[in-house]
């Protein structure tokens, strides 16, 4: 059987819309939401964000161009995917990819769900 996060998953590239979701869930948008953010302490729509970031961060250390990360990865545009990447992760992502390759960079590791930097050793 499907559910929402396995649909989201596997399809955090494309826009779903809570509607989609819910109805794969066989509940309501706002029980989906209470339900969802109960079980993984965030929105539908940050749980999504969270998979696009993952994906963008591994095609970027693989040699992907932000531009090309941005698009496949499902976001607006390059500017979106720089925006949510450097608050997630405290750097662009041409600074990440440049770092991946043996550039000078310290990537700062930072909560989804509270924005809180973790502890890291050594961090600035």
């Amino acid at each position: 059987m499907l559910t929402a996060p396995t649909l989201l998953r596997e399809r955090f590239a494309e826009d779903l819309s809570i509607g989609e979701l819910a109805q794969v869930a066989g509940c309501s948008r706002y029980v989906l939401y209470r339900c969802f953010r109960t079980a993984y302490g965030f929105a539908p729509s940050e749980y999504q964000r969270d998979l696009r970031l993952r994906r963008a961060r591994a095609l970027l250390a693989g040699g992907t161009a932000p531009s090309s990360t941005a698009a496949e990865t499902g976001f607006a545009d390059q500017a979106h995917l720089t925006s949510y990447f450097t608050h997630t992760y405290g750097m662009t992502p041409s600074a990440y990819r440049t770092a991946a390759h043996g550039g000078q960079a310290h990537v700062r590791p930072i909560s989804v769900i509270t924005g809180d930097p973790r502890p890291t050793s050594g961090a600035t």
